[in-house]
C-alpha cells in the first residue's frame, strides 16, 4: 500500500481518484477540493456494498480524517482484487 501526500496527489491527478471515506456529516464540514481529480463521496461504511461501481484498474487513493479506515479499507479492497491502492496522509494544507 502506497502512502500519498498532497505533492503527490497534484502529480498523479490524472491517474488517479479520491475516496472520501468520511461520514457525510464530517465530510460536509470540509470538502476535499483537489483540481483535476475526481472524488467519490462513499462512506467507509457503505464501501463493501459499493465495489461493483468501483473499476479493479483504476488508481483509488482513500482518504479519511485520521488515516485509520483508509488504512482498513485499502486491505479490503487489495483482498478483493483492487492493486492500485493508495493511501492519503494529510489533506489539511490543500489548496
Amino acid at each position: 500500500m502506497d502512502y500519498l501526500n498532497l505533492e503527490n496527489l497534484k502529480l498523479l491527478s490524472s491517474h488517479l481518484k479520491i475516496i472520501d471515506l468520511r461520514h457525510p456529516n464530517e465530510a460536509s464540514s470540509l470538502r476535499i477540493n483537489q483540481k483535476n481529480i475526481e472524488v467519490l463521496s462513499i462512506p467507509y461504511y457503505l464501501l463493501k456494498t459499493n465495489l461493483s461501481n468501483l473499476n479493479k484498474e483504476t488508481h483509488y487513493a482513500l482518504y479519511c480524517k485520521d488515516g485509520i479506515m483508509s488504512r482498513l479499507q485499502a486491505g479490503i479492497l487489495k483482498d478483493k482484487g483492487f492493486t492500485k491502492i493508495s493511501v492519503i496522509r494529510d489533506l489539511s494544507e490543500q489548496t
